[in-house]
């Protein structure tokens, strides 16, 4: 499989690939070419700026310039209007801003600068210091272009005909690269396609279409809605030479490669449909897309497809735009509701208006209203249906998730399918010290503003447990949209944020984790808003040891390569494990104690533990703002309260050298080894909780997957 390296990935590589986005808005179905173009200029903000506000494509905070292009289309692909938005970047403060540009009808979109035109291409805009945002409109031919052919039954049909049919529909995107560079790749002169990725949305009511079909991308659920998110490289194939690439390989090679690397170059979606009507699809066309990737000289097919697969997991972010959308077409309900409920507290606070006039005059007083007969705080707070008592074995892992709980550490777990990681993390909020009344009070609010079912009767009673699939979009993990709200990382406040098969998370959306990890919350800034929102959880993340999954396994073979398992790890970058405590490894359970009668020990016993390490941390810190637990120590802390004895640093300095222990690891020891003496109830950190705090750093020892 080495032999698919240089001669492709060259030719992709020494293209200077330009920041720019088509955003195409295609009408389709029962809507006619006029009523498309009028729904999209009304829902044109809507959608620039949910697909804004995930941050795709990424563009370089240091170029002068960034241009935007809107394409409305008719229900076949064609283009009817091209709309130019162009931002020029003032980032020295000049007065005036030289531009070219051969644009018709432009405008100031964001305020009242001038320009002036040489008469030609030349503009010199009256900038006073500011950013210029403007856009034109143009005629000329896009790099990019999108044809859609519409099947009834397996018949050939025009858009029109198909409008108020039934029957087995097949919907199908095809895409035409026409951008070509001639480049130099290896002394010869080449011509190739300039690289765009294609990522195209499809909204389809569920009350519509049924049975649905995708090729060449994956089908979502958002309410009554399936939604359709395909992605394509057009002209990639061709710039690869792939079939000639294949012609080199092996018969047993070129399987796995048409196999594991398939390049898509359209996007097929089928379906029953009853009443067929189909409305806005959206399609985005990035060429900086590719270049946010690693594709270097000596990348193998594996590491290709491992790109591949991060390239389509950007296509999710379309799932987030769409719920923004449909988030501002429920605004009128949502502040209707609003009303109604405004008016059922009026009238449950006071019987009249008078009422409310002689209390606001003091002339009398309403009887504050008494909360109905419900389940104490206090017994609700530690009922939770799962107990550590179902949990056979794993008396390591038990043991692992103890200590994290109580010092507040993040813990990864590593181990074979079927360990019983999900089970030992989803346990883990049933060890955590109940809920007070403020931290139930402050995680409502949360949820409520979040807009999540289960706390209109009231406070939330025990700590949240949240586990998203890794799928799930920067903005979904982080917060913020259209209408802004929390993220799972503010949802997990006061709880514990799960993160299941670690590896397969999005590079940058495990990025994003750090400030949260680090400062305990999380500030989204957008052009028209910036909010703060808590994220004080405890991470649980789980993973594979390789990609096979039977890395170090007791009685299976692991078929993966020391390359391939070393890859495999590095998808986690080193400033999110550094922010990681503990490294566990779970291994399987014998049958022996699976049949094993007698029940483990109880979630409630350790909670008992845990709260007395969390009572000692409260009185170590309690001078300490911001400081609550002993993962969130600083260095001059860990000299204070975590100073090893000699024996103990002894210990530590040989674990070091032995273990081949990175440099980063010798904190994290300390602190979980303070976490260790306080739950044994000691004053000070002895050799014995160093040396148990070791056993918790597996990933930090340098031979793990050599």
């Amino acid at each position: 499989m080495n032999r698919i390296k240089r001669n492709g990935y060259q030719k992709i590589l020494s293209l200077t690939l330009s920041a720019s986005l088509l955003l195409g808005l295609t009408g389709c179905g029962a809507q006619k070419a006029e009523e498309t173009a009028a729904t999209a200029s009304e829902e044109e903000a809507l959608l620039t700026e949910a697909l804004s506000s995930q941050g795709a494509p990424s563009h370089s905070a240091e170029t002068g310039k960034e241009e935007t292009v809107y394409v409305l289309a008719d229900a076949s692909g064609g283009v009817e209007k091209i709309i130019v938005s162009d931002w020029l970047k003032n980032k020295d403060g000049d007065s005036t801003l030289q531009d070219a540009s051969d644009l018709q009808n432009i405008e100031n979109v964001k305020g009242y600068e001038t320009f002036v035109s040489d008469g030609k291409y030349g503009l010199t805009w009256q900038a006073d210091g500011a950013d210029i945002y403007y856009q034109g409109s143009t005629e000329k031919q896009l790099p990019v272009a999108v044809k859609l052919t519409y099947k009834l039954d397996g018949k050939e049909v025009k858009p029109e005909e198909i409008a108020g049919k039934s029957g087995r529909v097949t919907i199908r995107m095809d895409y035409e690269n026409k951008e070509t560079r001639t480049v130099e790749v290896n002394g010869r002169k080449e011509e190739i396609h300039i690289p765009f990725a294609m990522l195209s949305g499809m909204l389809l009511p569920q009350d519509t279409f049924s049975n649905i079909e995708v090729t060449n991308g994956r089908l979502l659920s958002e309410g009554n809605n399936s939604i359709v998110v395909g992605i394509a490289f057009p002209g990639l194939k061709e710039s690869l030479n792939w079939e000639e690439l294949k012609k080199d390989l092996s018969k047993a090679e070129k399987k796995k490669a048409e196999e594991e690397l398939a390049i898509p170059d359209y996007l097929e979606v089928s379906a029953d449909a009853e009443n067929f009507s189909l409305g806005m699809t959206m399609t985005i066309a990035m060429s900086d897309m590719l270049s946010d990737f690693s594709l270097t000289d000596s990348l193998d097919l594996e590491e290709m497809n491992d790109s591949m697969n991060d390239l389509q997991s950007a296509s999710n972010e379309l799932k987030d735009g769409t719920s923004d959308l449909k988030d501002g077409s429920a605004k009128l309900k949502e502040g209707t509701d609003s009303l109604a409920d405004g008016v059922v507290s009026l009238k449950d606070g006071a019987g009249s208006l008078k009422e409310v006039m002689a209390l606001l005059n003091g002339e009398a007083e309403i009887v504050p209203a008494v909360p109905g007969a419900a389940e104490p705080f206090e017994v609700a707070a530690g009922r939770y249906e799962e107990d550590f008592a179902d949990v056979k074995g794993q008396a390591l892992a038990k043991r692992a998730l103890e200590i994290a709980a109580a010092g507040g550490h993040n813990v990864l777990m590593i181990g074979a399918p079927g360990s019983g990681k999900t089970m030992l993390a989803r346990r883990m909020p049933t060890i955590l010290p109940p809920l007070s009344p403020g931290e139930a009070l402050e995680t409502t609010k949360i949820h409520s503003v979040a807009g999540k079912a289960g706390v209109a009767g009231g406070l939330m009673a025990r700590r949240p447990y949240r586990a998203p699939h890794h799928t799930i979009s920067q903005v979904a993990l982080i917060g913020g949209g259209q209408s802004p709200r929390p993220g799972e990382v503010s949802l997990a406040h006061n709880g514990v944020l799960f993160l299941d098969e670690l590896p397969e998370f999005g590079r940058s959306v495990l990025e994003v984790l750090r400030q949260p990890l680090e400062e305990k919350k999380i500030t989204v800034s957008r052009a028209k808003y910036s909010v703060e929102y808590p994220a004080n959880f405890t991470l649980v993340a789980a993973m594979n040891p390789c990609p096979c999954g039977y890395y170090n396994h007791p009685a299976r073979e692991c078929v993966c390569s020391p390359g391939s398992v070393h890859r495999y790890m590095s998808r986690i970058s080193g400033p999110l494990m550094d922010r990681i405590d503990m490294h566990v490894e779970v291994t399987p359970v014998s049958a022996a104690e699976l049949s094993a009668a007698a029940p483990g020990e109880s979630s409630a016993a350790i909670r008992a533990r845990v709260v007395r390490a969390r009572e000692v941390q409260a009185a170590r810190f309690r001078c300490a703002q911001g400081v609550h637990t002993n993962a969130m120590m600083n260095a001059a802390m860990l000299r204070e309260y975590c100073r090893p004895d000699a024996a103990s640093a002894a210990l530590l300095e040989r674990a070091m050298e032995r273990l081949n222990l990175s440099a980063r690891a010798y904190d994290r020891i300390l602190k979980v080894a303070r976490t260790i003496a306080d739950l044994a109830g000691r004053d000070t950190v002895a050799a014995a909780d160093v040396a148990e705090a070791i056993n918790y750093r597996s990933l930090d020892r340098g031979n793990w997957g050599r």
